[in-house]
């Protein structure tokens, strides 16, 4: 696997055997990750640096989930795609994408599912989660830091994208 920094598009892609698999980038107001593939993404040190340590401290926090379709236990954090949908429709609610995060052995494993499709056996090319940035998606809560699950994920990927030099000093 490879993953490019794209700063002209403001974008992250990983590419397994020149096959795009997994790109993060914003599309409009919304920051997203989309998968290109069914396959678990594996992501470690090897792969780069700062995403996985990262995507370590995103695991390592605490969250509290406004509904119990996104949750958090051990090493796993569930997420339900940033859409408008009737949480009380259990229909609806089934054909939301959810981010996997999962942390085994020093990796970071990436996933998506939408459980209509995996119950009914359609393969869904591409799968998009969103995470709506500045508490206009989903009510998150990092219990240590209180920012949101959400502004924590984008985090990730500025500090991917720009390798940590988010804040610039001008003179």
């Amino acid at each position: 696997m490879k993953l490019v920094c794209d700063l002209q598009n403001n974008r992250v892609v990983i590419y397994e055997n020149d096959k795009k698999v997994l790109e993060l980038a914003f599309f409009y107001d919304e920051f997203t990750y989309t998968f290109y593939t069914n396959s678990i993404i594996c992501i470690n040190k090897e792969l780069d640096r700062v995403l996985y340590k990262s995507l370590v401290e995103i695991m390592d926090n605490r969250y509290y989930f406004s509904h119990k379709y996104s949750y958090q236990k051990d090493d796993l954090i569930v997420w339900l795609s940033d859409v408008y949908c009737n949480l009380e429709d259990e229909f609806e609610k089934e054909t939301i994408n959810r981010l996997i995060m999962r942390r085994k052995d020093n990796n970071i494993y990436l996933s998506a599912i939408n459980p209509f499709c995996e119950n009914n056996n359609i393969n869904k090319g591409i799968k998009v989660v969103s995470f709506s940035p500045a508490g206009n998606g989903f009510f998150s809560k990092n219990l240590e830091t209180g920012l949101t699950f959400q502004d924590d994920i984008i985090n990730a990927f500025q500090k991917t994208l720009y390798k940590e030099k988010v804040a610039r000093k001008i003179k």
